[in-house]
């Protein structure tokens, strides 16, 4: 099952490369040689690396080729490499920065992950990570709500799209593994014109999965079904705006 519409995905790139930039922007000044971004997707969280840090070796890894496509129409000097990011990359060598944006989270065994990352990190190498924090947003519970008036149509189907552990259990995780540990929580506002926006922006990645099970005049009843639910969960302001509280965790984890 893909989870992955390329097109989708970027039509909201602003609002998903912000984290991303916010986080590279958490990352202090120093010699950063090699680089690896894991989970690069298209490219746009890798570019700010490359304009960031101009003279670092720099990889950019994804097990989606559809993604990889764009990514390599970005860059000819970023080194692009399709792999299973949820496996072992000792053989691609030793970091200075290892940095992940909107990936972890699809990861079931985030704990076995986020320990293996040591080994890619030189001495005093840094990990950075953004993650969603989508299993805890208002928007996931409309969605499950919505998915079940559509039971018997999702039986025997894993529809399970993010994997999420809050705040604390990645701070207890990180400690384990990592001698110094900054972590925080932002909301990031979108102003939407309309529900359907919220649709449209989960549409790339978090209802994908069910909408690839259901044909055609399924899919409009329950994407019907979920914007009654998201005008329940987000009210309309007074300008006729409707504001979508994304809200993501980051962490700096140093070697």
């Amino acid at each position: 099952m893909m989870l992955w519409n390329a097109d989708l995905y970027e039509s909201y790139g602003q609002e998903r490369l912000q984290p991303a930039l916010d986080l590279l922007n958490r990352v202090p000044d120093g010699t950063y040689s090699r680089i690896i971004d894991i989970g690069c997707g298209s490219g746009m969280s890798t570019l700010p690396l490359e304009r960031r840090f101009p003279e670092a070796e720099i990889f950019g890894v994804d097990f989606s080729d559809e993604m990889l496509q764009k990514a390599r129409q970005r860059s000819d000097k970023i080194r692009w490499i399709q792999r299973d990011c949820s496996q072992p990359l000792a053989d691609l060598g030793k970091f200075d920065l290892v940095f992940s944006n909107a990936f972890l989270q699809w990861l079931p065994n985030q704990e076995d992950f986020l320990a293996s990352i040591v080994s890619l990190l030189n001495e005093n190498g840094l990990f950075a990570v953004q993650v969603p924090n989508y299993d805890h947003m208002p928007v996931k519970h409309c969605v499950d709500k919505t998915a079940a008036l559509f039971g018997r149509l999702f039986q025997n189907q894993d529809l399970t799209v993010c994997h999420n552990r809050c705040l604390p259990e990645y701070y207890d995780i990180l400690c384990e593994h990592y001698g110094e540990v900054t972590i925080w929580k932002t909301d990031y506002v979108h102003v939407l014109d309309e529900h359907q926006s919220i649709v449209d922006f989960v549409s790339a990645t978090g209802i994908r999965p069910y909408l690839q099970v259901l044909d055609r005049e399924e899919q409009s009843a329950f994407v019907q079904a979920l914007l009654a639910e998201l005008e329940q969960a987000y009210p309309t302001q007074k300008n006729g705006k409707v504001l979508f509280a994304f809200e993501r965790i980051e962490f700096l984890a140093k070697r």
